[in-house]
């Protein structure tokens, strides 16, 4: 099986206490069976603490603190696991997050995830280009985006999201803003290109096959960006938060597939 990536794929970095929005805060992070028996051996006061900080069960995963942080999460935004152990002592979540993978075929597509601003900043920066990981060698995708009208308008796909598994109190305000639009629009003010790698990004992690949806995410994420006029800072922040909202939960998902394939 040969692995396809874009070609920003390995510029990314973790911005570590510099990012706004950490993935430490906020998800259930569950801890590998193999990192879970490598921690079981960690020695001496940290790895009593180590141990102590792991909720058990059937998938053993780090504790939360009241405020849902992970209870290795400094306060300086720095892991402790890291900076006590090494980054070799992350979990397989821990080490791989924003990364995704989808299997098309004969094909391993490997991506960054919006849910992580510093991956939306890249995603929406770099121009689109898709390469075999080995070789390097440029692989070509067709990622033209579908024509084809909205079936619901924003307001009633407003009403649509609605119903769906939330996350961040953030998204019902970015619904509140798409509920005020009459129909879907594309901001003048930010360079189309954008769009482009936009739609090209969720075509690459959900496949030709749910070609509808992506598209749709495109519209709505454009319309949003429309009614707050937003600049690119906001809207790696819209896309940050759909992509948590929808593309981070099955069931969101899901339902999202079924409906937009029918729009």
């Amino acid at each position: 099986m040969k692995t396809i990536i874009p070609s920003y794929y390995h510029q990314f970095r973790c911005v570590a206490d510099q990012c706004r929005h950490s993935c430490c805060i906020g998800w259930e992070i569950d801890v590998d069976a193999a990192t879970y028996e490598r921690y079981c051996g960690v020695e001496g006061p940290f790895g009593e603490r180590l141990r102590a900080g792991i909720c058990g069960g059937e998938v053993p995963c780090f504790r939360l603190t009241q405020n849902e942080r992970c209870t290795f999460l400094r306060a300086d935004g720095l892991c402790e696991i890291i900076c006590t152990l090494g980054e070799e002592y992350l979990c397989d979540i821990c080490r791989e997050h924003p990364r995704f993978y989808t299997e098309n075929g004969d094909v391993l597509q490997a991506g960054l995830g919006l849910c992580c601003e510093e991956a939306c900043r890249l995603v929406l920066s770099e121009p689109v280009a898709f390469v075999e990981e080995e070789t390097g060698t440029p692989v070509p995708f067709d990622y033209r985006m579908p024509q084809a009208a909205e079936k619901y308008t924003p307001q009633e796909w407003a009403a649509q999201y609605r119903r769906l598994e939330r996350l961040d109190p953030k998204w019902d305000a970015y619904l509140d803003r798409l509920e005020t639009c009459r129909d879907f629009a594309v901001p003048s003010h930010i360079d189309p290109a954008i769009w482009e790698r936009l739609f090209a990004y969720f075509l690459f992690r959900h496949t030709h096959e749910h070609a509808a949806f992506c598209a749709h995410a495109v519209r709505v994420i454009q319309t949003v960006c429309a009614a707050v006029d937003a600049d690119f800072q906001e809207l790696c922040e819209i896309c940050r938060v759909y992509s948590s909202e929808i593309e981070y939960s099955d069931e969101n998902i899901g339902y999202m597939y079924e409906k937009t394939a029918d729009a």
